[in-house]
This record gives structure tokens, sequence and C-alpha cells, in this order.
């Protein structure tokens, strides 16, 4: 069975390393074939299913069980990732720290790494995955050279909203009749910096909705488009959607187009107290027909 693959900043400082994951799979134990689906699930809390499920040609991860009627010799089991080789590291003068925000797309049957340093987006390619090479892209100018595998603006500027703001997150857009020129998508934020607060700070800053979240200063979530992926612009002033849940967006989150819901899908964290020694990391899910609702 194949493995998934993608890139782990943390095995290692200053390098990106490659991670197989094998999928998760029944694993058996025995030779007892395992019967088809005819009754609602007895696992208790998990969410009712019909009698059978009609999963038509898709593929699916057994990843509890809802799809399961019964287990009869086999067991579920979920394998562990095993570090591989080194495909990153940061080697060039431009490149600093590497950190958190590593996005991978295949393209055209090239895949893309695009990885922060120093609160810049660098962009590496290859054609398995595994041996990757950092083109000159001539973007931006670092030390008086365009040398650099930087992506920016046709102008020549960074891919943020300000220089104290985080760099951009980027993926591909799988929208049907997303215009070629706007095929590529990026994220910037503009945020109001947050320290942890002090309790008079907690008290002026910060409030309680009904639900019980925290809520700050906005966040903007600034829109920008680019048809190669390299050189980005701006999709106007107007922000794609402003935010005052605290600490949202607050490191790496994931943006798609969900082709079975037919909508855009944001997966991102948040903190459920501003006060961070006694807050916890949550996750919050944000749905929307197109990127300005």
């Amino acid at each position: 069975m194949d493995d998934l693959k993608f890139v782990d900043p943390a095995v290692q400082r200053g390098v990106l390393r490659r991670v197989h994951v094998p999928l998760l799979f029944l694993f058996l134990l025995s030779g007892a074939p395992c019967p088809g689906q005819g009754a609602r699930s007895a696992v208790p809390g998990l969410l009712e299913r019909p009698v059978l499920v009609d999963l038509g040609a898709d593929r699916e991860l057994f990843v509890d069980h809802y799809l399961i009627d019964q287990l009869k010799g086999v067991r579920l089991k979920l394998h562990h990732p095993r570090p591989a080789e080194v495909v990153i590291k940061a080697d060039r003068s431009w490149e600093g720290e590497l950190g958190f925000g590593q996005t991978v797309i295949l393209h055209d049957g090239i895949y893309r790494m695009y990885y922060q340093a120093s609160n810049k987006v660098c962009y590496a390619e290859s054609t398995d995955g595994i041996s990757w090479t950092k083109p000159e892209l001539g973007i931006i100018s670092v030390d008086g050279s365009r040398a650099n595998n930087l992506v920016g603006t046709s102008g020549g500027e960074y891919l943020h909203d300000n220089e104290t703001e985080p760099a951009g997150r980027i993926f591909l857009d799988s929208r049907p009749g997303v215009q070629p020129t706007k095929r590529f998508k990026a994220i910037t934020l503009n945020e109001d910096k947050r320290a942890n607060p002090s309790e008079e700070e907690l008290t002026s800053k910060f409030s309680l909705d009904q639900s019980g979240l925290w809520l700050g200063s906005p966040t903007d979530v600034i829109p920008w488009v680019s048809a190669d992926g390299k050189t980005w612009k701006k999709l106007g002033d107007k922000p794609m959607f402003r935010n005052s849940l605290y600490g949202t967006l607050d490191g790496d989150f994931s943006l798609f187009w969900s082709e079975t819901e037919g909508q855009y899908v944001m997966y991102t964290r948040y903190f459920t107290s501003p006060n961070r020694s006694v807050g916890r990391r949550s996750l919050a899910r944000l749905t929307a027909p197109d990127l300005f609702h």
C-alpha cells in the first residue's frame, strides 16, 4: 500500500525531512472474512448511520466504526510515521531559520513546495517528492541580487501584508471554473500583535461572547492570486473576512475547495482563553461558498 508523504520541520532544526505515513487500514489477524454492512453501529457515542451506506466509487479510510458493521478476526490499527531523508536544508543566506507552514502542491506533474524561512516564502520543486531544487525566480532582491528562490509580487515585494505580519499561506484552488490567472491563491494576515496580557489587559482588551468564546482585536484575512504560483498580486484591499476570535489563524492552517461539499473549507486553531497559562488550543472549521462570503 502506498504511503502518504509530507515534510516535518520539527525533526531537525534547519532542515525539512520527508516522513512516511502508512495509510490506516484493517490489519488482518486471521483469514476470517469481514461480513458486510447490515445494522446500525453499536459503538456508543457514534453518529447513527443508515443500514447501508452508499460509498459509490470513493475510497474510504476506516478511521472509526461508522462504516463497519462487524469485525471478526480483524482490528483497526493506526500505523506510525517513519522519518525518511532530509529534503530541504536552510543552506541559503536569505533563508535564516526554517519555520512551520510548509505546503506541497502537485501541479502539471511537478511537486511545488512553499516553505517558511524567517517570515519569507521560499519555493522548491521536485519531480518525485524526494529530490528537490531551489530555482532562481528573479523576483525579490536580496543584497542587490535577485538570484534566489523567494516568491513575491511583480513589484518585488514579499508575500505578506507588511513586515510585521506573517508570511502568506498558499493553496491551489481546484474549484471548477476558476480563471487560470487566479488558480493559485494565498492568504496573508493583518492582525493586532498580542502578547500574554495582564489581568488588567484581559478586562479592557478582551471579552467573552454569549457562547463563552474569547473575542479580541480583529484579524483581517487578505487574499492574493497568481497564475504560476511564484509572482503574486493582492486581490484588492478588501479583506476576505475578518475574525475576532482570540488566537484564530495563529500558526498554520488549511484552506481548500471541497469538491464533495461544493464549498471552501478552512481548518485553523484558536485559543480558548487569552491567558495562555490556562488557555488551550482548539480547532475551528470555517466554510464559505466563495472566498468573500
